[in-house]
């Protein structure tokens, strides 16, 4: 599946008329939890040319290129540089995971590199932990109290409860693979074991399936949740500046082009 990935973009990449910068797994498979029928959900950013940039109305121009899930199980979305470097001055969260993705399909090392050595510039501690902890809440509540209670949900909500707790811990941007988090927050041996036999679960299980009753698993997501909800958060900016992304995508346009 990887090169029929590498191939779909390449070949999006010729009738867009742009060039990759980098491009990569996101979602369950990239966490390193999937299921049997889970989407490959393909993420990359891009560029177009400089003169695509010059245009007065630019406001309506699209800044992502999207295509539905195929047959081959591919949900594939990308973001304009443009919108890319917004996003980080914003210190989006889905964009610095997909930063330490371990499964990367396309890389332009001239123009990532620099990226990369830019985010944590632009990484906003409070910000990232008002995001986790909003989808932690969406998810555990989804969980708990829906008719049927899904796998899927509970490892969103559990994933997103660590990262709030990676930050807290002051250990920086969260890492997009799952055991980085387990190894990094659980403190208990016996509470990752527990979490690793539910990956296996989950594994051999479809998306829709339900949990199997663990109740020491809910009490420990429960406990952190409960926690979460203890501390008021003040959303501060990061240290970075536009003019450095301006810099960045001036540099980054003459390098691709």
């Amino acid at each position: 599946m990887h090169k029929t990935i590498q191939t779909r973009l390449q070949e999006i990449a010729q009738q867009q008329e742009v060039k990759i910068i980098h491009a990569v797994e996101s979602g369950s498979r990239a966490w390193g939890f999937p299921s049997t029928d889970s989407d490959y959900d393909v993420r990359f950013i891009y560029a177009h040319r400089p003169e695509w940039y010059l245009s007065i109305d630019m406001e309506n121009r699209r800044d992502v290129i999207e295509y539905p899930v195929d047959d081959d199980d591919l949900d594939i979305t990308g973001w304009d540089l443009r919108k890319a470097l917004m996003l980080l001055y914003k210190s989006n969260p889905p964009l610095l995971e997909w930063f330490s993705s371990p499964i990367v399909y396309a890389n332009d090392p001239a123009t990532f590199g620099p990226l990369l050595t830019l985010a944590p510039d632009f990484f906003s501690p409070s910000s990232c932990m008002h995001h986790y902890r909003r989808i932690a809440e969406q998810q555990y509540t989804g969980y708990a109290k829906g008719g049927k209670r899904k796998l899927k949900q509970y490892f969103y909500a559990l994933r997103c409860a660590l990262a709030y707790h990676w930050i807290d811990q002051g250990r920086g941007i969260v890492p997009m693979p799952f055991a980085d988090l387990v190894a990094g927050v659980v403190a208990s041996p016996e509470m990752q074991q527990q979490i690793w036999d539910l990956v296996e679960v989950k594994r051999t299980s479809r998306e829709s399936d339900s949990s199997p009753h663990m109740a020491e698993m809910e009490g420990y997501l429960e406990a952190m949740m409960d926690e979460m909800e203890t501390v008021h958060l003040t959303v501060t900016h990061s240290g970075g500046t536009v003019d450095t992304l301006n810099d960045y995508f001036r540099a980054s346009l003459g390098t691709l082009w």
